[in-house]
């Protein structure tokens, strides 16, 4: 979001320069707290902490879980058309009528566990075990990495 005073055009131009910067860049419609990535992020953190927690799954599972399920399907499409193709030949509309009331399902008992000393250990143990022997600055690279060739992937394969 662009402040009360920016010019609209200074905002589209910020975002253009992000695009072709292999960025992406969003100009949202008013200010959110932790901005959008950040605040979905960390709804997604709460339920793995609950079920590590609740010894549900370990954080390898966890991040394998999302890394190689969702994760895939969200650097190609977000929930809105996951879920559209997830209603197949009649998209969306379809996956509600045939999931009725499924949004309204207790998947989850959020809001997220107290970081106990025992979560806390178990979780650093966990993701300890995820970094290995990989340096801190290689995983950086990677992560800074990986997205703009992911993004390239998905565009060259989606036709734009």
């Amino acid at each position: 979001m662009s402040g009360e005073k920016t010019d609209p055009a200074t905002a589209e131009w910020a975002a253009a320069f992000y695009g072709h910067a292999g960025k992406s860049a969003i100009i949202v419609k008013d200010q959110v707290y932790g901005f959008l990535a950040n605040r979905l992020q960390e709804a997604l953190w709460r339920e793995v902490l609950y079920m590590i927690d609740a010894g549900e799954a370990t954080a390898d599972d966890l991040d394998r879980c999302i890394s190689e399920g969702p994760g895939l399907r969200w650097a190609i499409m977000g929930p809105f058309l996951t879920f559209h193709l997830g209603g197949g030949p009649g998209g969306l509309s379809a996956y509600f009528d045939k999931f009725k009331g499924d949004e309204e399902a207790p998947y989850s008992p959020l809001p997220g566990p107290a970081l106990t000393p025992e979560l806390r250990a178990a979780v650093l143990d966990g993701t300890d075990r995820l970094v290995g022997e990989r340096s801190f600055e290689d995983m950086v690279a990677a992560r800074n990495r990986c997205p703009v060739a992911i993004r390239k992937a998905v565009s060259e394969n989606r036709g734009g």
